[in-house]
């Protein structure tokens, strides 16, 4: 059996065990778009995408992908989710989160969910900024700098559209600093 074959049978294999071990499988393509900061932003003037000068409402283009794994007739699982943006200071940035998830009501159409579990949050590091005092809750590494934090999460509302596809709206709190929303579809096997 030459390479070739090989990866091809693990990476079928890697789609397929979970569909089949599962109850529910879906996998998501969102858009990032506002995110409110309460507080508004210490340094708001360095926020490319900011619509007030204090920087309470900013706007942090991105794209996260992921999948959920389900259990229990689709009503607990596990959450994957890798995501790539510019945050508010217009660096690039990416987020990796792994969680359990769980459908609080469905009612026809509609359904609601939300989980909660690790986030790994990664940035370019901010002191290249001359102003900048390094955030206690970052920590740096070279160029770059990361957070970690145990319980991140979202409440997420799904429209179906079709047996198989759903309009899926998100929001991510990191309250008091931050809330963000994300939206895109949720396809189901």
């Amino acid at each position: 059996m030459n390479c070739e074959i090989r990866i091809t049978a693990i990476a079928v294999s890697l789609i397929l065990i979970p569909a089949i071990a599962f109850a529910g499988v879906n996998f998501q393509f969102k858009t990032l778009g506002p995110t409110i900061l309460p507080n508004g932003g210490e340094y708001a003037h360095r926020y490319p995408a900011t619509f007030d000068k204090k920087g309470h409402l900013v706007f942090n283009p991105g794209l996260l992908f992921g999948g959920d794994f389900l259990v229990l007739e689709n009503r607990i699982g596990i959450r994957l989710i890798q995501g790539v943006m510019i945050d508010c200071a217009g660096v690039f940035a990416s987020v990796s989160h792994i969680g359990m998830r769980a459908r609080f009501f469905r009612i026809g159409s509609h359904s609601l969910w939300a989980g909660c579990g690790p986030l790994l949050f990664i940035r370019e590091s901010w002191t290249k900024f001359p102003e900048y005092e390094p955030d206690t809750s970052f920590e740096q590494r070279g160029d770059w700098e990361n957070f970690f934090l145990w319980y991140g999460g979202d409440i997420e509302y799904n429209y179906s559209v079709r047996d198989n596809l759903d309009f899926s709206l998100s929001i991510i709190p990191y309250l008091p600093k931050m809330l963000s929303f994300a939206f895109g579809l949720k396809l189901w096997f």
